[in-house]
């Protein structure tokens, strides 16, 4: 699919080599990529991978700040954190989905794409 845009996709992720791992990926696929987080003010992506576990500012701030800006973006959280049941089903709660560490990039792709298709249908 190289040469073909897809679609905005921004990624947050405190792990480096998660970023590039998930950028080759979805770059592969056909969708532009970012790892910034100040990219998000500057530019509404179709869709943003989120790690919630990340140092300041944090998960929770950078996705409220996301739903600020862009109320209808899909978010994808990713997270290797588990076992807080309670705080994982308010983050799905207002998520896209979520991507449990470690994923199938074949999942991950996956659940990109139904989230661009969310996006796109809002346009």
């Amino acid at each position: 699919m190289k040469g073909q845009f897809l679609g905005l996709v921004i990624i947050i992720d405190d792990d480096k080599d998660i970023c590039d791992l998930l950028a080759h990926l979805l770059d592969r696929a056909g969708y532009d990529d970012s790892t910034a987080i100040k990219l998000l003010s500057l530019r509404e992506p179709d869709v943003l991978l989120l790690d919630i576990v990340i140092p300041e500012p944090d998960g929770m701030a950078v996705l409220a700040k996301a739903r600020a800006l862009y109320p209808q973006l899909p978010v994808i959280i990713i997270t290797g954190t588990t076992g807080i049941p309670d705080d994982v089903s308010a983050i799905k709660a207002i998520a896209f989905d979520h991507i449990p560490k470690p994923f199938d990039n074949n999942g991950v792709l996956e659940v990109v794409n139904r989230a661009m298709q969310t996006s796109a249908s809002k346009l």
